[in-house]
């Protein structure tokens, strides 16, 4: 193919042609004669010079090792790792830029860099916890074109998570009608957890949980939380009754760092009230009022709360129905006298776990 007829140049050594259509990838060969003033010519012919259009080619850029991308570090070493290629003019050097920002260079301006392949930069007291570093290659052929490519950045860690608002808290499942209270539970065999308040400004990886207590002083930290739960259930555990354990969570950010561990405790009751009928009292200090009393009727490791119901017969609730009370005492006005009343007492500990004593009161002498 012919691009350019002969053309003089004069005495210069040097031509140049803005006007040729060249192909990529195409061989230009170059002829030039030289004349003196005899007529007597010389033809010089150049070795082939490669057309080369397209700039050299990265296919991968990793921060961290050569082995995969690191998104996360320790380090205030910033290490890249890149592959490039060039196959018509090969590649003639790489430069690398680094930044906060994708693509910007405020914390290292571009620089030639010795390798091809890599380069490494000591930012020792230039990086604070949570900085993201975006790494900016851009490379030459020796065609004089270029390409660049940004990392997709790795994140400085350098502090634990924060747990000073982080909270804990235990749920019980309900063995009965009635719902535990705060802090107490009626299975020995599992714990539901929840919590919150942890923080770190790079992110959260997981988080890790322990029971300690009676028989459990060896129980291990597990991780939990690895999809970005906050609750996680204990199960298979084995509880003594009327003990205190404490629930230990803590955070883990993504360079391996724990935070404080915060804790919750739960108090374990695994037996109803027990009910001391025997010890039940009633009396009528005037016409018309009943004052009945059950102070220690019902047995229990920890206080309890009672519904009391009264009706005129069995299991009737006409007088009283489901009045919730902590005393153990209860005084009623306008009460016939005339009429048996029957007491229902249904006692709840902590724990939600119940027991129902039944009781008949009669006006002395009535009947």
């Amino acid at each position: 193919m012919h691009l350019q007829d002969f053309k003089t140049v004069g005495r210069n050594t040097h031509a140049q042609n803005e006007d040729a259509t060249l192909n990529h990838g195409s061989f230009v060969h170059v002829t030039v004669v030289a004349e003196n003033e005899a007529a007597l010519r010389s033809v010089v012919y150049s070795d082939p010079i490669l057309v080369d259009l397209t700039p050299p080619v990265i296919s991968v850029i990793k921060d961290g090792g050569d082995e995969e991308d690191v998104d996360f570090q320790q380090s205030d070493v910033i290490t890249l790792h890149w592959n490039v290629t060039d196959d018509e003019s090969e590649v003639d050097f790489c430069e690398v830029a680094l930044g906060l920002s994708p693509g910007s260079g405020e914390v290292h301006q571009f620089t030639q860099q010795p390798s091809l392949y890599s380069a490494t930069f000591d930012l020792s007291g230039h990086l604070t916890h949570g900085d993201t570093v975006y790494s900016t290659l851009r490379c030459h052929n020796y065609a004089g074109m270029t390409s660049h490519v940004t990392s997709d950045g790795v994140t400085i860690v350098t502090q634990p998570p924060n747990s000073d608002h982080a909270i804990v808290e235990t749920m019980s499942e309900t063995q009965s009608y009635f719902p535990s209270s705060a802090f107490h539970q009626s299975t020995d065999d599992v714990i539901h957890l929840s919590w919150e308040g942890f923080f770190d400004v790079t992110g959260i990886r997981n988080y890790q949980c322990r029971v300690t207590g009676p028989g459990l002083t060896d129980f291990p930290w597990i991780d939990v939380g690895l999809n970005g739960q906050t609750h996680a259930t204990l199960s298979g555990l084995h509880l003594h009754g009327y003990n205190r354990y404490d629930v230990h969570v803590r955070a883990v950010n993504h360079g391996g760092m724990v935070s404080d561990d915060v804790t919750s405790d739960i108090y374990v009751e695994i037996e109803r009230p027990l009910v001391m009928g025997n010890r039940f009292r009633s009396w009528w200090p005037q016409q018309g009022v009943m004052v009945f009393d059950w102070t220690g009727v019902f047995l229990s490791n920890s206080s309890l709360v009672y519904e009391v119901s009264m009706g005129t017969k069995a299991a009737g609730t006409d007088v009283m129905q489901w009045r919730e009370t902590e005393k153990t005492e209860m005084r009623l006005d306008g009460v016939d006298s005339n009429k048996e009343h029957h007491v229902v007492i249904t006692a709840v500990n902590q724990a939600g776990l119940c027991t129902t004593g039944s009781f008949v009161l009669s006006y002395p002498g009535s009947g």
